[in-house]
């Protein structure tokens, strides 16, 4: 199971009468790359405090091995794009993605990240920095029609006892299906193990 890694930055200004923002409504999720080589929310923390902003502007931060990474608290403020700070969350991917694609395993973890914020906050609209603004973020590399379509897969986490043929009966599909959905050479699951289960929600 996905776990968020609590970063426990510290957030100055330099100035006591400054103090972070909450943010008062949340209706996007704002997609970014680092634009760098695979680097921690505590570095992306000294990158924006050395721009005069009081730590990462970020609520997330996706490492290249899948770790989540907690920026600055999900109920405040981001500092990421003008035009969306006042509204939305900002999730950004380490890498540059107009040299290189994100690893495999970072787009599974950007997946399971967008569904338990949208499991909190309802379904959020999905946006790239590039929507906002003038950039190339997050790179041309970056799979935005493979993230949707993933996102509309139903997904089931195996647990004990857990079969392709009592999957494959609870949720309506064939174990033919869940093997080609899933890229299965054989019938064997594991506990703990992320299958689709339905190509659309």
């Amino acid at each position: 199971m996905v776990k968020i890694v609590e970063s426990n930055l510290v957030f100055t200004s330099g100035r006591v009468e400054r103090r972070m923002s909450v943010r008062h409504s949340t209706q996007r999720i704002a997609i970014h790359h680092t634009a760098s080589g695979d680097v921690s929310a505590e570095t992306v923390h000294g990158w924006h405090r050395n721009r005069g902003w009081m730590g990462i502007g970020y609520h997330y931060l996706i490492r290249q091995d899948g770790d989540i990474e907690r920026g600055r608290a999900e109920e405040l403020r981001g500092i990421h794009a003008p035009a969306a700070n006042a509204n939305s969350m900002a999730i950004a991917l380490a890498g540059n993605f107009e040299l290189l694609p994100p690893a495999a395993v970072q787009i599974n973890a950007l997946v399971w990240l967008i569904r338990d914020i949208r499991s909190r906050y309802g379904k959020l609209t999905l946006i790239r920095h590039s929507d906002l603004q003038a950039t190339a973020c997050p790179g041309r590399l970056f799979p935005w029609q493979e993230l949707q379509r993933r996102l509309q897969q139903r997904t089931h986490q195996v647990v004990r006892g857990d079969t392709l043929f009592s999957l494959a009966q609870s949720y309506g599909v064939t174990v033919e299906q869940l093997r080609q959905w899933n890229n299965l050479s054989s019938g064997m699951i594991r506990v703990g193990q992320l299958l689709v289960v339905s190509q659309n929600i």
